[in-house]
């Protein structure tokens, strides 16, 4: 094969193949989750993303430092991160184990906030670090430009750092430093809380990671991985790089006369809370856009006759706005959310 010599552009950092970068690659999904602390004028929120692995029958502590961190003497440091574990001899199948952790905070400026003592989050800015992570689910599906067809020396995990070969859609051109974004078609979504059971929603995309172009030879380009949010796979496909706004966003008041619904947990969990992202039944052709913050609703069953009203069970921030979807933070929950859960306006 002919040598590769690869551009680090802006943003880039040039690393070996070493444990940092398969991890993010590990078989389950981080999710962020947040906290709050109230200041003057505002609100710290504090952060935290992990990445985990479910203990299966003949793991060790030893074997999972060695496939994860490619180095099994540093079990030590995997053992400090999951003070649980009692013996590090002695792991059993169905445990989590945190692989990985990144912590930190950013402030909200809340000049004035009606939803005080209700839910912590108000008008002002809110700052999410994983916006360019976030899926979305669109009626028609993105057409991609390429797939990934192979990994250089076949890696068991695709991630950051890792060279890949791509295979372009016919009629597309590509220079070297063009940055792609890796995503996945997760198939349909079906709306089952629609009036006609089984309506069409569209179809989920799940944001995999970002890949830059280093050579284009013939028929193929050679890319490397620059970041990767969840496992890579050969079959994955391109899409130009998907620019989001890197600046706060601005929380605006919800629609007043929506009734949305959750219809899917980024990650097909059938119960989640705050941190989750998920997907709405409404878009922008029923008002919804970026900012906009939204109250969930659980149904209480009656007592006999009695229609009781619904109770608030957390609040929603929309990230992303699709036509007939959209995608949104659970920014706070009081108690577990199911699919199906009603969204409104405060």
């Amino acid at each position: 094969m002919a040598s590769v010599t690869i551009i680090w552009g802006k943003g880039l950092m040039q690393r070996k193949y070493i444990s940092v970068l398969m991890l993010t690659a590990a078989l389950m999904a981080f999710t962020p989750c947040a906290w709050a602390q109230q200041q003057a004028g505002g609100v710290t929120i504090e952060w935290s993303q992990g990445i985990y692995h479910e203990v299966k029958k003949g793991d060790t502590l030893w074997d999972l430092s060695e496939k994860f961190y490619e180095s099994p003497a540093v079990w030590p440091d995997m053992w400090s991160r999951n003070p649980d574990i009692a013996n590090p001899h002695w792991i059993y199948p169905g445990e989590i184990i945190m692989l990985w952790e990144r912590r930190g905070e950013e402030y909200i400026d809340l000049s004035s906030d009606p939803f005080k003592g209700v839910l912590p989050l108000g008008p002002g800015t809110y700052r999410y670090p994983g916006l360019d992570q976030c899926g979305f689910v669109r009626k028609v599906p993105v057409e991609p430009i390429g797939r990934i067809i192979k990994a250089y020396k076949d890696p068991v995990l695709i991630g950051q750092g890792h060279v890949v070969y791509i295979q372009p859609e016919a009629g597309q051109r590509f220079i070297q430093g063009d940055l792609l974004t890796i995503w996945r078609n997760e198939g349909p979504v079906i709306n089952p809380f629609a009036p006609k059971r089984g309506q069409h929603l569209g179809y989920h995309h799940r944001i995999l990671g970002h890949a830059v172009v280093v050579e284009v030879t013939g028929e193929v380009l050679v890319a490397v991985v620059q970041t990767s949010f969840r496992n890579i796979d050969v079959g994955d496909f391109l899409m130009p790089y998907r620019k989001l706004p890197d600046g706060p966003i601005t929380v605006l008041p919800g629609k007043k006369d929506l009734n949305a619904r959750i219809i899917l947990e980024e990650d097909g969990r059938t119960v989640f809370g705050g941190g989750s992202i998920v997907f709405l039944d409404k878009g922008k052709a029923h008002g919804l856009a970026t900012g906009q913050i939204y109250t969930a609703y659980e149904t209480v069953p009656p007592v006999g006759d009695i229609q009781l009203p619904p109770t608030k069970i957390g609040q929603l921030l929309i990230l992303l706005a699709e036509d007939e979807t959209a995608t949104a933070l659970i920014t706070r929950s009081r108690e577990a959310f199911q699919t199906g859960v009603s969204v409104k306006a405060h």
